[in-house]
């Protein structure tokens, strides 16, 4: 994992639920970057086709 995705989050939407890592400043409600927890990929996720799951 690269050192500056240090926070890890759930997202959910009605088509898939994931871990992702993402960095400490990410705006979730526009597109960011992302690693996946199970994966390793890094993804570009569109934050607002998902609910982060607290």
């Amino acid at each position: 994992m690269q050192t500056d995705f240090t926070r890890l989050i759930d997202l959910t939407s009605s088509a898939v639920d994931l871990t992702v890592w993402v960095k400490a400043d990410a705006d979730l409600d526009d597109a960011f970057e992302a690693i996946c927890d199970d994966t390793g990929e890094r993804l570009r996720v569109n934050g607002w086709m998902f609910e982060v799951v607290s």
